[in-house]
């Protein structure tokens, strides 16, 4: 007897890539096609968490996503460690 696992279907999301102008790498994303569902107005903002390579403070990046999740534009805010 075999089980029927659900497999998540790769057409359900997408790969993008952005530059993070503080800590100047690369980074990909991956976005859910349904967040454009229900939406009224764009770009919309998808928050992205992440830290930097020697760094120990995590940087929050804003993308700023169109219809198509094409990012439009990015806004860093760097997170500063609050103990000590």
């Amino acid at each position: 007897m075999s089980e029927n696992l659900s497999q998540p279907d790769p057409q359900d999301s997408i790969n993008r890539l952005f530059n993070c102008p503080k800590c100047k790498s690369t980074h990909s994303v991956k976005l859910s096609r349904d967040m454009v569902e229900n939406r009224t107005k764009f770009p919309f903002s998808y928050a992205y968490l992440h830290s930097s390579i020697g760094n120990l403070n995590d940087i929050l990046t804003i993308l700023y996503l169109d219809m198509q999740l094409q990012i439009r534009g990015v806004d860093v805010i760097e997170i500063q460690d609050s103990v000590g």
